[in-house]
C-alpha cells in the first residue's frame, strides 16, 4: 500500500510539472496585462478573437495541417510496404536501412534546408512539393522504427507463410492480414511524425517563408508582436493537436488483431 501510495505521488508531481507550463501558457493568453503582478491585471479573451476572426491565421493553419498530412501520408504509404519487404524478405538490409533512416537525424534542419534549396533551385520544382519531400526524409526515421516495432510484435513470417497455405497472394497477404494486424503502430506512428512537422520551424522557414506562410511562419511573426497572442496560437494549437490525439488513441483502441478468421482465402 505505501509503495503504492509513493508511486502515486510521484505520478502525480510529474503530472503537475508537465502540465504547469501549458497552464501558465493558457493563463498568459487570456491576460490583460502580466508584468509586475504575480497574477494578471485582468483577463480577456479579445486575442483568441482576434485569431478566430483572422482568415490569415486559418488559412496558415490549414496549409500546415495540408502540407504535414501530405507527407506523414506519402510516408506511410511508402515506408509500410517497404518496411514490411525488408523485414520478411530481405532481413540482412535491416541494418542498412536503420543506417539510412538515422541521416535525418545527424543531419541539422539548417543543413538541410540550405543543401536542398541549393540543389533543387532553378530546376522547376514548387517549393510546396520541395517542402513535402523534405518532411518526408524528416519524419522517415519515426515512421521507419514506427512500423518496424510493430511488425517485430506479430509474427510476420508464420502469417505471410499462413495466407500462402490458404491461397493468398503475397499482396493480399499484406493488404488483408499484416496491415490491419499493424495499424495501431502504424497510426502511432503518424501521430509522431504528424506532431514533429506541425512544429518544425526551420526547414519551412528556409525553404518557402513567407511565400508559403504556415503557421510556424504566423507564430514567429505574432512573436514580434505581443507574447499574449503568441500564446493564444499556441493553445488553439494544443487544443488541435489533442483532438487529433484523442481521434488516433480510439482508433489505436480498435486496432484489429489478427487470428485465424483474419487470413484471406482466395477463390
Amino acid at each position: 500500500m505505501k509503495g503504492g501510495r509513493g508511486a502515486r505521488i510521484i505520478v502525480l508531481l510529474l503530472f503537475a510539472y508537465l502540465l504547469l507550463p501549458f497552464l501558465l501558457t493558457g493563463l498568459y493568453s487570456i491576460a490583460q496585462s502580466w508584468n509586475t503582478t504575480v497574477l494578471p491585471e485582468g483577463l480577456t479573451l479579445r486575442h483568441y478573437a482576434q485569431l478566430l476572426t483572422d482568415m490569415r491565421f486559418w488559412r496558415a493553419l490549414w496549409r500546415t495541417f495540408g502540407i504535414s498530412a501530405a507527407a506523414v501520408a506519402l510516408s506511410a504509404l511508402i515506408m509500410t510496404p517497404l518496411v514490411y519487404g525488408v523485414a520478411a524478405f530481405a532481413p540482412r538490409l535491416e541494418r542498412t536501412m536503420r543506417a539510412l533512416t538515422l541521416v535525418p537525424f545527424a543531419l541539422p534542419g539548417v543543413i538541410t534546408a540550405a543543401s536542398l534549396a541549393r540543389a533543387y533551385a532553378g530546376k522547376g520544382i514548387p517549393l510546396v512539393a520541395l517542402l513535402c519531400g523534405a518532411y518526408f526524409v524528416l519524419i522517415m526515421p519515426l515512421m521507419y522504427n514506427g512500423i518496424l516495432n510493430a511488425l517485430r510484435a506479430i509474427d510476420i513470417a508464420s502469417i505471410t507463410d499462413a495466407a500462402h497455405i490458404l491461397g493468398a497472394s503475397t499482396i493480399s497477404a499484406f493488404l488483408r492480414v499484416i496491415v490491419p494486424g499493424i495499424m495501431p503502430g502504424i497510426l502511432v506512428s503518424t501521430l509522431l511524425s504528424f506532431s514533429t512537422l506541425f512544429g518544425e520551424f526551420v526547414i519551412v522557414n528556409m525553404l518557402v517563408g513567407g511565400n508559403y506562410e504556415t503557421i510556424q511562419i504566423y507564430l514567429a511573426l505574432a512573436l514580434s508582436k505581443t507574447g499574449h497572442l503568441s500564446s493564444a496560437i499556441v493553445m488553439i494549437y494544443m487544443f488541435l493537436m489533442s483532438l487529433f490525439c484523442f481521434g488516433l488513441i480510439l482508433l489505436t483502441g480498435r486496432g484489429s488483431k489478427i487470428n485465424e478468421e483474419d487470413l484471406p482465402k482466395d477463390d
